[in-house]
């Protein structure tokens, strides 16, 4: 599994996510943890729902406000495909991160940008 680092500092911008999120989709594995992610979730503000909503079985859902009146997406919620590795691991397939979560994740940056936070 390829080390990724993502530190949210006082200093971190948007830029600095999005330049995190290519990095993560050009990793030589095909496997991200979802550990990896999980700062960048929270920089943004994706929450996890709890209980049934946040998902089951290899489901996991996120929801973002922004997301909310957003047709292709259900109450602003969006949900990732968990191949649990043993542990408190959890992994997701780099071909979904790169096909369903990064677009996501851009969205949500993009409407940021465009609020002027």
């Amino acid at each position: 599994m390829a080390k990724f680092k993502f530190r949210i500092t006082e200093d971190t911008c948007l830029e600095d996510v999005e330049r995190a999120l290519k990095e993560l989709a050009t990793l030589p594995s095909n496997e991200i943890l979802l550990n990896d992610l999980s700062k960048i979730f929270d920089f943004l503000g994706v929450e996890q729902p709890s209980g049934r909503k946040g998902g089951t079985g290899s489901i996991i859902r996120f929801r973002h406000a922004l997301l909310e009146n957003d047709p292709r997406y259900h109450e602003g919620k969006f949900s990732v495909h968990v191949i649990h590795g043993g542990k408190d691991q959890k992994k997701i397939r780099k071909v979904n991160y790169i096909r369903y979560t990064m677009p996501t994740l851009k969205e949500i940056i993009r409407r940021k940008k465009e609020e002027g936070e």
